[in-house]
């Protein structure tokens, strides 16, 4: 029978929570029935090379979508989830597959999903491959407004996005569609100006181009198919980015301290949702738990020490979860625990990578703190600490 462990002392604790989405074997025989049954299969769509590669997949792995096997050169790949499978396509193709449905999600620009004209459903700005798409023209030329640019003609790759430009801006102009090397168009007249993505400018210097005006911003985005929105399978991974973005910047502090500066030590860190505070067997000591910007830790730590607090520990935070009360838990995209009670807040901290992966099963060490609107509720709800993947 499957147990769960308090993270302290590893100590066999049998759950009281539900185990929905998740199907656990007693013996063989029930296994190879379960596993004879027909799954459906989420593919996520994801950039197969360039600036969006790499990032995509990295998001993926600090998901908890780890890829089993080399990817490289591969149109699909698995994950430790069977349940999920990776597509691998140009960017620009992404928002067709998912239109399609040859994938239920796909990782791409928010100027290639306007570009492709799909009607699809945007769920979390993955928050990289930031850029903007410019009217540009030559820095020594006459077109210094989008007016002046009536009348001409305007070479891109993104015609729609252009053309839909150019109708709100009542610019009457011809567009010459190209599929790379738009800085030249201007200087071999082939076209008066260019729209283009630019990140840092760089590239429309070196061509002696200056930005009129900005067309669009675009960054990296998770689309989905609007008929796959409510797909528990496609829950849990907004689920799992959105953790990892919430992580970014933030610190996970632990420290001791006496109980008469409590109040003192609550004043320097008021972090997310307030500290938590526990009891030291023993001593007149408490430890105290809290998340807080990586920006604050500098003077934080100095303040602390000054305040009295001793053993204090700094650790990067890989995923962070917060979820109002009576909502399900969800800890990357294997695992799934309701837990009934009292909960004004629960704050999910996945501090380490998996410790031991095998074959179709993955445990990962994590810390939850909670902070709850009656003590009393502790008693149901300490040291969750279960992270499975039992297929």
């Amino acid at each position: 029978m499957w147990q769960i462990w308090f993270i302290s002392g590893l100590i066999p604790f049998r759950s009281a929570f539900s185990l929905p989405w998740m199907w656990v074997a007693d013996n063989e025989n029930e296994s190879s029935r379960f596993q004879a049954r027909e799954r459906l299969i989420m593919r996520i769509a994801v950039p197969n090379k360039g600036r969006l590669h790499d990032p995509s997949v990295t998001l993926l792995e600090r998901a908890g979508l780890h890829l089993e096997g080399a990817a490289e050169r591969k149109l699909y790949a698995d994950t430790v989830d069977p349940d999920v499978q990776l597509l691998f396509a140009r960017a620009a193709d992404i928002p067709q597959y998912v239109r399609d449905g040859a994938a239920a999600v796909g990782i791409t620009g928010r100027d290639q999903v306007i570009e492709s004209g799909c009607n699809l459903t945007e769920l979390v700005d993955l928050e990289f491959g930031r850029c903007q798409l410019v009217l540009a023209a030559p820095e020594d030329g006459t077109l210094s407004s989008p007016a002046d640019v009536a009348g001409g003609s305007v070479a891109t790759e993104f015609p729609r996005v252009t053309r839909q430009y150019l109708k709100n801006n009542a610019i009457d102009a011809e567009i010459v569609e190209v599929t790379g090397a738009t800085e030249l168009t201007p200087h071999v007249e082939m076209a008066d100006a260019i729209v283009d993505i630019t990140s840092t400018g760089t590239t429309l210097r070196m061509n002696r181009l200056s930005v009129i005006d900005e067309v669009l911003e675009s960054s990296v985005r998770l689309y989905a198919n609007p008929e796959r929105v409510d797909d528990s399978k496609v829950k849990q991974l907004v689920t799992a980015f959105n953790s990892v973005l919430t992580a970014e910047g933030k610190r996970y502090l632990m420290m001791n301290a006496p109980q008469d500066r409590l109040d003192a030590v609550r004043e320097v860190i008021p972090g997310l949702g307030g500290p938590t505070i526990m009891d030291v067997a023993g001593e007149d000591t408490v430890a105290v738990h809290v998340v807080v910007d990586e920006r604050d830790v500098f003077e934080i730590v100095s303040e602390l020490k000054a305040v009295g607090a001793s053993g204090i520990l700094v650790t990067e935070i890989e995923r962070l979860v917060e979820w109002s009360r009576s909502n399900e838990i969800s800890l990357g995209v294997v695992s799934h625990w309701y837990i009934y009670n009292f909960v004004t807040r629960l704050t999910i901290v996945t501090i380490e990578r998996p410790m031991t992966s095998y074959g179709r099963k993955s445990i990962r060490l994590c810390t939850i703190v909670l902070s709850l609107e009656n003590i009393n509720c502790a008693e149901s709800l300490v040291g969750l600490n279960y992270l499975c993947n039992i297929l």
